[in-house]
C-alpha cells in the first residue's frame, strides 16, 4: 500500500482497510494520522452552529408571503374566454373525428403555474436549510434502498481503548498493550439484530449478539487484550432478519487477514470493521 492510498483511507476517501504496516514505516502518513486525530478531538468540542435570528425571521416571512400569494391566486377566477374564440373552438371540436378529453378540474391553468411554483420552490428550499423538520420521518424499515431489493441497515462501529487511567478512541496507526481494555459502541439507522465478531488467525467468533433499537448505543461488554492473543479484527454486523451465528462464524473464519465486510455483504449483512494491533509484551 502506497502513501496515496493510505492517505485516502485516513481521510475517508477510500474504503477502510488496515494501514498499520504502512504507518509503521512512513513518517509522513503517521504525521497525517496524528493531525486528523487532533482535528477529530477539536471538532468534538465545537458548539453546534445556530441559525441567525434575522435570517430565520426573514425566511419565515418570505414563506408566509408565498403562501398568502398562492391563496390569493386560488381565489381568482380564470380570465373570461372571448366569445368569438369560444365559438371557433367549439366548431373545430365538433368537426374533429375524435373528441378531445375534457380538462380535469384539478389542472392549474398555464397562466398561473410559473409564478406560483417558482416562488414557493425558492422559499421552501431556503426554509429547509434553516428550520428542522417538524414532521415525523418515515419508518426506515419501510424504505427500500435504491439499487437493492430490500432495505439495508447503515451501521457504524465505535471503539474506545482504556490504557491505564486514560481512555481514547482506537487508533489504527498504533499497537496496544496486554491489559488494555476495548469498549464498543453501535450506531444503526433502524432497529436491527447486531453481532460483534472477533476475527484472528484462529478463526471468527461472535462475542456479542442482541436486538437493538436505532441510534447510538454502548454495547454491554468489554474486551481485555491478553498476552499472546495476537492481532485481530473486530467487526460489527447488522441485519433486519435473525442471523445464525454459527453459519456466520464459519463464513468469516476464511477472511483473515482481510477485512470481513465484503464477505458479510455477500451474506446480506451490513458491516463495519476495525483492526486492533497488539504488542507482544507490555513496555
Amino acid at each position: 500500500m502506497g502513501c496515496e492510498h493510505t492517505q485516502a483511507v485516513l481521510q475517508g476517501e477510500a474504503p477502510l482497510v488496515d494501514t498499520t504496516d504502512h504507518l509503521t514505516g512512513c513518517d509522513d502518513c503517521t504525521a497525517l494520522a496524528a493531525q486528523l486525530e487532533q482535528i477529530d478531538v477539536a471538532a468534538q468540542v465545537l458548539p453546534l452552529p445556530r441559525v441567525p435570528a434575522d435570517l430565520l425571521a426573514a425566511t419565515r416571512a418570505a414563506m408566509a408571503a408565498e403562501i398568502r400569494l398562492e391563496a390569493a391566486l386560488d381565489a381568482l377566477s380564470p380570465p373570461p374566454v372571448p366569445a368569438d374564440l369560444l365559438a371557433t373552438t367549439r366548431a373545430a371540436v365538433s368537426a374533429a373525428a375524435a373528441g378531445a378529453q375534457p380538462r380535469p378540474d384539478n389542472v392549474v391553468p398555464l397562466w398561473r403555474r410559473g409564478r406560483v411554483w417558482a416562488g414557493l420552490a425558492a422559499a421552501a428550499a431556503v426554509l429547509l436549510l434553516v428550520i428542522p423538520p417538524e414532521t415525523t420521518p418515515a419508518d426506515p424499515d419501510t424504505l427500500i434502498e435504491k439499487g437493492f431489493g430490500s432495505a439495508h441497515t447503515d451501521v457504524a462501529l465505535g471503539v474506545a481503548v482504556q490504557s491505564g487511567s486514560s481512555t481514547a478512541r482506537l487508533r489504527v496507526d498504533r499497537r496496544y498493550d496486554p491489559g488494555d481494555v476495548l469498549y464498543f459502541r453501535s450506531s444503526t439507522d433502524r432497529a436491527s439484530e447486531v453481532l460483534l465478531v472477533r476475527i484472528d488467525a484462529a478463526g471468527a467468533a461472535v462475542i456479542h449478539q442482541e436486538q437493538l433499537d436505532a441510534g447510538e448505543l454502548d454495547l454491554p461488554l468489554s474486551w481485555t487484550l491478553e498476552t499472546g492473543e495476537g492481532d485481530a479484527i473486530f467487526a460489527l454486523l447488522a441485519s433486519s432478519e435473525p442471523v445464525e451465528s454459527a453459519r456466520l462464524e464459519s463464513a468469516l473464519s476464511e477472511t483473515w487477514p482481510e477485512p470481513p465486510c465484503e464477505q458479510a455483504a455477500d451474506l446480506g449483512l451490513s458491516c463495519e470493521s476495525v483492526f486492533v494491533g497488539l504488542r507482544e509484551e507490555a513496555p
